[in-house]
């Protein structure tokens, strides 16, 4: 489209379309450019907004203010909200793909720690990539520190690798953070990488999953609601790996969130959750 205007110091391209996705049209072009002039028109108002229509006239929008009332009533539009869902209403009535509170997991039932508990065993969950290179998926391991039925997230590694880089990768990783078990989907990759492992001693868990990635963690979001699930209050991985959560399953990736609801998910030994573990 950018070739084909007539002036190209003073043509325009005028893009109106309804948000679907945080990787839709308008979220493609919004990230690789600064030059759009956006104007967001949600369904029901948000915020306070002053609204420049032309001639030097405003239109004012306050919180709460629904945008075509007399074809699109409050009542109706909760009423879409409920048969919907949050996620695909806020993303296609509110302009917003991902939901300001989170969509399925939300921001509020995320714990936070200073310090970690002394005792618990380590795991680490990987879910890895089946193919390399810039348009693939990310290979993520999270590591985890189990207490009194409580997860505590102490590191995301996240990158793209080829196996030998992977498979090295992993090894370093678990030596680091001395971890008890290591959980790794059996499928593809993550079969090849098992064996490796298993023949370098590390306590390999291989997991097969059930249900689609949206409903593993669907089952999860109830440790999350019941304050299981704690993350630091700072680190430098943090801001990503939130923004894929919270935006979960409408988001550009869910690699990470793979991650978490299979360590959550994993049906672990009794002694993961015991108070005695003495962390090493």
């Amino acid at each position: 489209m950018l070739s084909r205007l007539d002036d190209k110091h003073n043509g325009a391209i005028v893009l109106v379309m309804q948000r679907l996705h945080e990787d839709d049209l308008a979220g493609v072009l919004l990230r690789g450019s600064d030059e759009w002039t956006v104007l967001s028109l949600p369904a029901i108002a948000e915020q306070d907004e002053q609204i420049p229509i032309g001639n030097g006239r405003i239109h004012c929008r306050h919180a709460g203010d629904v945008l075509h009332p007399e074809r699109e009533s409050r009542d109706v539009l909760e009423s879409l909200r409920a048969q919907l869902g949050a996620e695909t209403f806020a993303a296609q009535y509110q302009q917003q793909p991902v939901a300001p509170g989170g969509a399925m997991i939300k921001r509020a039932w995320v714990r936070r720690y200073d310090q970690l508990p002394k005792s618990g065993p380590i795991i680490q969950s990987w879910d890895v990539a089946n193919k390399q290179g810039e348009e693939n998926d990310y290979s993520v391991c999270t590591t985890w520190l189990v207490h009194e039925n409580k997860y505590y997230l102490i590191d995301v590694l996240r990158g793209r690798f080829d196996f030998p880089t992977l498979r090295t990768k992993v090894s370093k990783h678990a030596r680091l953070h001395k971890a008890s078990h290591i959980l790794i989907e059996d499928a593809g990759v993550g079969t090849a990488l098992i064996q490796e492992l298993k023949t370098g001693h590390f306590s390999v868990i291989p997991v097969k999953p059930e249900y689609d990635k949206k409903i593993r963690m669907f089952i999860q979001s109830g440790k999350f609601e019941r304050g299981q699930v704690f993350f630091p209050k700072e680190a430098p991985w943090l801001a990503d790996l939130e923004a894929e959560l919270f935006a979960f399953p409408s988001g550009r990736h869910d690699d990470q969130v793979d991650s978490i609801s299979q360590a959550l998910g994993h049906k672990s030994p009794a002694f993961w959750t015991s108070t005695s573990s003495q962390r090493i």
